[in-house]
């Protein structure tokens, strides 16, 4: 997804070239101190989940960024959150994802029911960010449609859905095909 990322001994160069200030951080074990070329500290210090430098270039290096944002903080928990101009600039650029090859796309999305103790963090996150109704909008069309005739919570469609994803426990054998059977249930 990088055609024109070339190797470097550059310890500055290679942070540079990740996507995400958290992303950038070494740590030096002999010294045992933090080298930041790009307040990746402070950021995971506030648990923020930034772009490096201009948004509209790293989502154009990359278009599969688009997702990651939305995924890491899934992985990292809903304490997490993405920065106002990384998720400004996701939903700026959303129909870029258009020009990911989907085996790239599903490669990413997969993360999302094997890898997030909580997979509603990223739906709610994608749907924050309008990426919800480009990759999934079936899914988008569930919010508002009522659920009370099978819970007394008042959930709406779409929070019913990412309540039953969010109960099959991690632990669980096949994981990915429960998950994804929870997402499709209704």
């Amino acid at each position: 997804t990088y055609p024109s990322y070339k190797p470097t001994n550059s310890l500055q160069e290679d942070a540079r070239s990740r996507d995400f200030t958290i992303n950038s951080l070494y740590f030096n074990p002999v010294t045992e101190a933090w080298v930041d070329y790009f307040g990746g500290k402070k950021d995971a210090d506030n648990k923020k989940i930034k772009f490096i430098g201009d948004w509209q270039n790293k989502i154009l290096e990359s278009k599969i960024r688009l997702l990651r944002g939305p995924i890491l903080r899934g992985i990292l928990g809903e304490e997490w959150e993405l920065d106002y101009k990384t998720a400004r600039g996701l939903e700026n650029y959303r129909l870029k994802i258009a020009g990911i090859p989907r085996k790239v796309l599903n490669s990413e999305i997969k993360k999302i029911f094997i890898r997030c103790e909580k997979p509603s963090i990223v739906f709610d996150s994608l749907k924050e960010v309008k990426l919800l109704e480009v990759i999934f909008p079936e899914l988008s069309l569930c919010t508002g449609i009522d659920q009370s005739a099978k819970t007394s919570n008042y959930l709406d469609l779409y929070q019913h859905i990412m309540f039953a994803m969010d109960s099959v426990p991690t632990t669980t054998e096949n994981l990915e095909l429960v998950r994804v059977s929870a997402l499709m249930h209704d």
